[in-house]
């Protein structure tokens, strides 16, 4: 393999090698993209695919927190799509996948008498670990003061972890405290269990449930209000015209959030749905449109207002209805949301129309039709409970009694007398 030239601008090499190698999604390819370009903003020029800029990646996760206005999470994404495309020009994803290899293949020592401690410490250096080998090492001192000893890596049993895990229940450890202790311990015992360092891997550990956090969703008066925050933005988007992103075309923010709003709450769409629908999709009254996650196709009639508002953003002048990218999309909704001091995120909407749903109705299969779920168990994670103040089941239709049961009920159980 050619080793590429240093001075070559990143995103030529990203479009040019890195997708090709790596057959990147179209939604995928466009998040690298952003990333790229944000990137480029936090150093202030173009840069080239050398090793040494690599060392000026530090700091720009906390430059995305700050003035880009993202998450943490979303900025360590980036951040690490940036150094994906880094590493792989200057072929270290390769040097890492050798020395893996290396470090597999290397004959097993005597015995499994390192100390657990000791371990912790190699397991850190070879994936070349910082703070989350902090990590590791808390969780093994909760361990070995279990145990009341030093351990060593034959020392590892289920029933010692199940044992600690009860301990750590008993002690009022949170759920989800207990189970990321846990995953720190199996992940040093397989890793051992790998090098073959230990005799035996684990076979049954407890699991740990850790309670998902109750779904939110938005009141029809908070709806409402953030309709009217639209309003007052007088900033416009810039959205691409051509599915290529070459030629854009300006777009107020109050009729673009207005619609993807009415439309998403009316339609129960998936806010990466909106973001693929194409102008050729919507007619006079009806959308259609092939979901992304599940394949299926969805048909939906939309109120008068949605449409409305749908065509007051002149979608037919370009190829998708809502060609926004997913943090421009939160960047927009964010500042709306503080400007009206509300919280949520768009997913909200999506929850917010099944919750209606499910208050209309009371039927949980009413509520999978309308999210696009073949399972009418999933709504669990998108109905508000509290907003939902009595919900009536189905009613159940018990069988007709016989004809000999309404005569012996007629005359009592012991028949005529």
């Amino acid at each position: 393999m050619i080793a590429p030239n240093p001075q070559t601008k990143l995103m030529d090499y990203f479009h040019n090698t890195y997708v090709q190698a790596n057959g990147l999604t179209r939604m995928s390819e466009r998040a690298y993209r952003y990333a790229i370009k944000q990137f480029h903003e936090f150093l202030g020029e173009f840069c080239t695919i050398d090793i040494n800029t690599l060392e000026r990646v530090p700091g720009f996760s906390a430059w995305l927190c700050a003035v880009a206005g993202v998450t943490p999470k979303t900025a360590h994404d980036y951040r690490k799509a940036v150094v994906a495309v880094l590493s792989h020009a200057n072929g270290l994803e390769e040097a890492e996948q050798k020395r893996q290899e290396e470090i597999a293949s290397q004959p097993p020592p005597d015995s499994g008498t390192m100390l657990l401690s000791h371990w912790v410490a190699s397991y850190g250096r070879s994936h070349n670990l910082r703070q989350g080998c902090h990590q590791l090492m808390y969780s093994v001192s909760h361990l070995q003061r279990f145990a009341n000893k030093p351990l060593t890596l034959d020392d590892l049993s289920d029933d010692l972890l199940n044992g600690w895990i009860t301990a750590r229940h008993a002690q009022g450890m949170t759920p989800k405290t207990v189970h990321s202790q846990r995953g720190h311990i199996l992940t040093l015992w397989r890793e051992a269990d790998r090098r073959r360092l230990v005799k035996a891997g684990p076979r049954y550990v407890q699991p740990v449930k850790v309670p998902k956090p109750r779904p939110k969703a938005y009141t029809l008066e908070e709806l409402a209000t953030l309709l009217q925050t639209f309003e007052r933005m007088e900033d416009q988007f810039q959205l691409p015209v051509d599915l290529e992103n070459t030629h854009f075309m300006q777009v107020h923010k109050r009729l673009v959030l207005r619609a993807f709003l009415l439309v998403a709450y009316e339609s129960g769409l998936r806010p990466c749905d909106l973001r693929a629908l194409r102008s050729a999709d919507v007619t006079s009254d009806r959308i259609v449109i092939s979901q992304l996650k599940t394949s299926e196709p969805k048909e939906f009639c939309l109120s008068s207002e949605a449409m409305r508002a749908v065509q007051a953003t002149k979608p037919e002048q370009r190829a998708l209805v809502f060609p926004f990218g997913k943090m421009q999309l939160c960047r927009a909704w964010k500042s709306a949301c503080n400007m009206a001091d509300l919280p949520g995120t768009p997913r909200w909407v999506r929850r917010s129309g099944a919750t209606a749903v499910m208050q209309m109705t009371g039927d949980p299969n009413a509520v999978a039709n309308f999210l696009g779920h073949t399972s009418p168990q999933n709504q669990v994670h998108y109905v508000d409970p509290r907003q939902i103040k009595s919900v009536h089941p189905p009613p159940i239709i018990k069988p007709q009694p016989s004809r000999w049961s309404k005569i012996r009920g007629l005359f009592g159980k012991g028949g005529a007398q």
